[in-house]
């Protein structure tokens, strides 16, 4: 059965990618999924990362998920917003809801807070059928921030491009 070591080289061959796929989360920036059953969490994400919020929805009810307050961009930049329709289905259903999807890339240090109602946008004065909320603590360096060899003052010009030169007191 281990004749010449072959059995165990067959079996480190086989964990090997499951050791490196177990091993890839503790090495760099995490990807962070939420669903509905997220709301109301606090989560720290490292700069870097990407979060994707995934929430159910039916814009032919005339519902639509939307910010019920601004993302601080200075922390979190929007990649994209979508609504997903379902898969297409044989025979097709009419007014079969899909899924509203939102990715967000952390790019500084940071509190940042989504907010999220499930309101009719003409709807003004009622309470929203659902709230989607949750809390990100982003910890790291910030995405594209200067090394700290490269704290060099940045060059003033005068309108024609030209270098002012700096007093030294």
């Amino acid at each position: 059965m281990l004749r010449n070591g072959k059995f165990s080289e067959k079996i480190q061959l086989l964990l090997l990618p499951a050791l490196l796929l177990l091993a890839g989360g503790c090495f760099g920036p995490r990807d962070l999924e939420l669903t509905e059953k997220d709301s109301g969490k606090t989560f720290e994400v490292k700069t870097g990362s990407f979060i994707t919020v995934t929430l159910p929805g039916n814009p032919t009810t005339g519902y639509q998920w939307q910010y019920a307050s601004p993302v601080d961009r200075a922390v979190l930049g929007v990649c994209r917003e979508a609504f997903l329709p379902p898969a297409m289905e044989d025979p097709p259903v009419v007014g079969r809801g899909g899924h509203y999807f939102y990715k967000f890339e952390v790019i500084a240090p940071g509190k940042a807070a989504l907010n999220l109602k499930y309101a009719r946008p003409w709807e003004k004065n009622t309470e929203p059928a659902k709230r989607f909320q949750v809390i990100f603590y982003c910890v790291g360096k910030a995405k594209n921030a200067p090394d700290d060899e490269d704290d060099r003052p940045t060059p003033r010009r005068d309108q024609f491009g030209n270098d002012i030169p700096r007093r030294i007191d």
